[in-house]
């Protein structure tokens, strides 16, 4: 090989690393490692009640029942209790009743973290005013300071998060009845 043809080849080969070595992107690097995986999802907590063994997440709940030793039914009677408290306050508007009104309206509520009762939102509405009266009456309970036990976990320590809830209430021939 002729000494041209090496001086050639001498400045092809240092063109070429400089303009690797200058090419954004083509640098070399720092090796960084990839991040950590995610944490594994929450385990439920297991617990024993009366001899059966289940794993769950405790909803929010009515209060009212804090004496009765099984948490189901702690849930029942905090249920019952509101629908109670409900029926007292929602009445079939008269004008409704006159107009044969008649269905259901649904609603949605959130529990926020401290167990108050908010942001009622009605989804469906039959008219004659029956869905403003059982927002009214949802939003009462807010007003009233009553406060809603927040979500935990049965045996675990509580970890308190804002749950949406969902109430129906049919207006049937001149009755109301309030379901969940």
């Amino acid at each position: 090989m002729g000494s041209m043809m090496k001086y050639a080849l001498g400045i092809i080969l240092c063109y070429g690393v400089t303009v690797f070595l200058s090419v954004p992107g083509l640098q070399a690097q720092e090796y960084k490692p990839p991040p950590p995986p995610p944490p594994p999802p929450e385990k439920w907590v297991e617990d024993t009640i009366k001899g059966e063994s289940m794993q769950m997440r405790l909803r929010p709940r009515f209060p009212g029942c804090e004496d009765e030793p099984n948490p189901h039914r702690r849930w029942e009677c905090g249920d019952e209790k509101l629908k109670v408290l409900l029926s007292k306050r929602i009445v079939y508007p008269v004008g409704a009743i006159e107009a044969g009104v008649s269905g259901t309206v649904r609603l949605t509520y959130v529990i926020s973290k401290n167990g108050e009762l908010n942001t009622v939102k009605i989804v469906e509405d039959i008219g004659g005013d029956c869905g403003k009266i059982v927002k009214a009456a949802l939003e009462t309970l807010s007003r009233e300071g009553i406060r809603f036990q927040p979500m935990g976990t049965l045996g675990g320590r509580l970890r308190p998060m804002a749950v949406q809830f969902e109430l129906s209430v049919q207006f049937v021939d001149g009755m109301v009845k309030i379901g969940n």
